[in-house]
Order: C-alpha cells, then structure tokens, then sequence
C-alpha cells in the first residue's frame, strides 16, 4: 500500500498522486473541501481514503483519550455519515507521551466505530513508555501501527531501527512505516507525508504536431455520470449536425456523442464539474499547469 497525507482543504494533486503510485489519499479531517460526496468520488476513481485526526488541533485537544475519541466520532458524523468500515479509513496522530490516554482513546473509538479500519501514527523512539495496557488496547481495538521515520524538524531516522523498535513491543500488532515524501525509498510501502513534499513528476514532452483527434480538456466524473470535454475547435460538422474528428462525434459542448473514445482519465487536467463558465478549449491553470499545450493523453483513442 502507498497512502498519501493531503494537505489542508488541499485537492489530490493527481500528477503527483499518479507518478509516485500512490493507492490510498487520507485527508486532513478538518478541509472544508472534504465530504461524504468528495471522499466517495475519490474512492470510485480506485483510491483508499481516510481522514487524519491530530491530538493538539484545537478541536481536538481534548482532556481525555475518551473525549478525543467522541470528537472524532462527532467529526465523522458531519464528514462521513453512514460510510463503511473502510471508507474512510481513519488515522489518528496522537504524539502526547501519556499511555493511558492513548489506550483510552482506542478503546473509545471501538466502542463508537466497532468495525471501522483504524490506525495510529506516532513519533520516532517512543517506544519505551508504552505500557502492557496499551500494547493491550492495540491489539484488543485492531489497530494498526504508523510509526515515523521521522523527527518533527523531518530529520530521518533509521527506517529498519523504528521498524525492529516497534515490533518488540507490538509483537503482534499490524505495522507500517510512515516516510518523509520528500525522500521516499524505492520499493516504499506504507504512509508518506505529505502531499506538499512530494516531488513533482518530470513535465511531459510537447505534442507532436501530427495530432488529428480532438484533445481531452476536462476529465470525466463517473461517480455523478459526468462526461469529459474534448476541444472541438478545427473540428468539421457531419450530416447530423454534430463535430467530428473521423473517428467520434462531440456536441457543441465537446461532450462525446458515441462510446469510441475511451474518456480515460488524464492526470493534470481539471474534472468536468470543475470548469467555472470556461469552455472546453479555453485556457487555464490548474494545480502549477496552464493549458493548452494539452497533455499528449488528451489525444489517445
């Protein structure tokens, strides 16, 4: 698994999410951007999702592990009403060095969200004030292990050290590494944090000059049955009265009339829900781009 932290009220940004393989997007719990509606069409596209929880957010930084647990649960309920036990998946970041808390809040949670998929992430080396309880609670509550490979200034530490730390006093626990994105090893598996540090992918080579099919401008949205836009401009008319590049017919929308193209997604480009007015050939930016040049994906069948 490749689960990426999103900043807040951040988009994925899917040239990154893409180039990295990323399989999982967790979602800072408080962007006013994210949704049941928004965490669902995320998943549709194939992605895991979760929500990420931080003890010392204002809104959770509660007295008791029992109080941190209900306000998750009462974020849930205003996020993610009536979701399964995987979507979203849920993280907590409790970093505060108090065992009982930390057990308090697990078993909290499992007693409010019996079945949902939980982890908990903390900081590097701090094994030695884990308690028998709270291995317990772990292992009771199904939980599974972050733990960073990282200090708070990014500082790495050695992955395979942090690993072996929290195995001897996990012994049966479900561990996974969290990385610094920024410097992600290959063949990683597990968490990265965070979007904003990972690096961006090598921008793709001019089109060539031979391109005779109609560019995808704006990629579809299955999840509200949305179709892409395709840039019809050039583009003759048929006998129907509809656009035509030889091989599919489009609306004066760019809307594709037939089933040739395949409206697979194309990374970088907005979605069609996304477009303010503009129409399918106009320019924009979008996430550090400015189209046109359209991505050389624009024009495969």
């Amino acid at each position: 698994m490749r689960f990426l932290w999103v900043d807040y009220n951040a988009d994925p940004d899917w040239a990154k999410v893409t180039a990295h393989g990323m399989t999982g997007l967790f979602f800072d719990a408080r962007s006013p951007n994210v949704n049941r509606d928004y965490l669902v069409g995320v998943n549709q596209l194939g992605y895991a999702v979760g929500l990420y929880f931080v003890d010392n957010w204002p809104e959770f930084d509660t007295p008791t592990g029992r109080e941190f647990a209900e306000a998750v649960h009462a974020q849930m309920k205003l996020k993610c009403p009536n979701t399964n036990k995987d979507m979203p998946k849920i993280q907590f970041d409790i970093e505060r060095h108090d065992p009982a808390f930390v057990a308090e809040a697990l078993r909290r949670f499992r007693e409010l969200r019996p079945t949902r998929d939980l982890s908990w992430t903390f900081e590097p080396r701090q094994q030695g004030w884990m308690t028998a309880d709270l291995v317990q609670a772990v292992s009771d509550c199904k939980v599974r292990l972050v733990p960073q490979y990282y200090f708070g200034d990014m500082t790495p530490v050695a992955q395979d050290v942090e690993f072996n730390r929290t195995r001897a006093v996990f012994p049966t626990a479900a561990i996974s590494g969290f990385y610094d994105a920024k410097i992600l090893p290959v063949d990683w598996d597990g968490f990265a944090f965070i979007q904003g540090r990972l690096s961006s992918p090598n921008p793709p080579p001019p089109p060539p000059d031979n391109k005779t099919l109609a560019p995808l401008t704006y990629n579809a949205v299955p999840a509200r049955n949305i179709n892409g836009r395709y840039c019809i401009a050039g583009l003759q008319k048929d006998s129907s009265g509809a656009y035509t590049d030889g091989l599919a017919r489009y609306d004066d929308g760019g809307r594709q009339l037939g089933g040739e193209r395949s409206e697979k997604y194309v990374a970088g480009l907005k979605y069609a829900d996304m477009m303010d007015g503009l129409g399918p050939c106009d320019p924009y930016e979008w996430q550090g781009r400015v189209f046109p040049p359209w991505p050389n994906e624009s024009y495969e069948v």
